[in-house]
């Protein structure tokens, strides 16, 4: 599973924060609603993603990538 699928965001660009278990950011990138994130170069391991939007709304997500 190399990619993440966003859907159901507020229309607009989001920005995409992926930070591994130690809390080091290992990926940036700006997305849009149904836009999907590649993550194969990510090291199988503990993740955290944060999506914040234009309107100040964040979501944190914590995820294993196999």
């Amino acid at each position: 599973h190399d990619r993440v699928r966003f859907s159901g965001l507020e229309r607009g660009t989001w920005q995409v924060r992926v930070l591994d278990a130690r809390g080091v950011l290992v990926l940036q990138s700006p997305v849009h609603e149904a836009q999907e994130l590649d993550v194969g170069g990510l090291a199988p391991g503990f993740y955290t993603m944060a999506l914040q939007g234009a309107q100040g709304r964040t979501y944190r997500v914590k995820w294993v990538k196999e």
